[in-house]
């Protein structure tokens, strides 16, 4: 196996030769090809495997008149909150979107020039509600200016126990910003075989996992099936949500 690419669209495009192989994180494949501006689109890949994914928790902001899920819900069912986001298109911006557009309630979206410019609304109590990692959300409850609300996953995570899940309140929601290995469409079996199993191998090494997990990634092996399950059902969401805000194609 040669090189291999770190961003989409070089390893979509290439042959299917069997030496190329990319990163591929989930807003280059699953949002970027629906605000328009790429060559590529998911479709053009073929799946290796998951390696780690980056949690995500819908946190309440210093001062916000919620402090948990339902109470959160039952504020949305007669005014939009404020949900802040680091910029328009972006996949916390798609999250809370979708979210919303699950659970049968409205949001207000606010866009902001970067994370931190968000984070500081938030910890200021300018906004009512953000999605952070759950590392963030874990240091700023602790010192008082954010609440988690729900956790983005199918169960609850070690970090905030007693935090639900928008799953087991009846909304059929999760998401998280993956990273992974894909391959340009059509490559041999045998190849493509070979890659599965060597980034399974990878992902299990214990150095590996060590050092994905000192920089705070939920280090997780999905094989090729279950991989191409969650990015095509975030492609799936992401469009949908891009398409109600208006904002299909808009890069095109």
């Amino acid at each position: 196996m040669a090189a291999a690419e770190s961003a989409p669209p070089r390893q979509c495009t290439p042959a299917p030769d069997g030496y190329t192989v990319g990163g591929g994180a989930q807003g280059p494949l699953a949002l970027l090809p629906h605000l328009g501006g790429t060559d590529y689109s998911i479709d053009d890949v073929d799946f290796v495997g998951v390696i780690s994914r980056s949690l995500q928790v819908l946190v309440a902001c210093k001062d916000a008149p919620f402090t948990d899920y339902d109470s959160f819900i039952e504020f949305a069912g007669s005014e939009k909150p404020q949900i802040g986001n680091s910029g328009a298109g972006g996949a916390n911006h798609i999250s809370a979107e979708a979210f919303a557009a699950a659970a049968g309630i409205g949001v207000e979206s606010v866009p902001f020039n970067g994370f931190a410019d968000a984070r500081t609304a938030c910890v200021g109590g300018h906004i009512d509600a953000m999605v952070a990692s759950p590392a963030e959300a874990l240091e700023q409850s602790r010192a008082g200016n954010m609440t988690p609300i729900f956790i983005m996953e199918d169960e609850r995570i070690d970090l905030f126990p007693d935090t639900p899940t928008a799953v087991e309140n009846g909304v059929d929601f999760t998401w998280s910003s993956w990273k992974s290995w894909v391959a340009p469409k059509g490559i041999e079996p045998e190849q493509l075989e070979w890659l599965r199993n060597a980034v399974k191998v990878a992902a299990q090494d214990e150095e590996f996992v060590q050092k994905m997990t000192d920089m705070g990634e939920f280090v997780v092996y999905e094989d090729a099936a279950t991989f191409e399950k969650r990015a095509m059902g975030d492609s799936k969401m992401a469009h949908d949500a891009i398409e109600a805000l208006g904002m299909l194609g808009m890069n095109n």
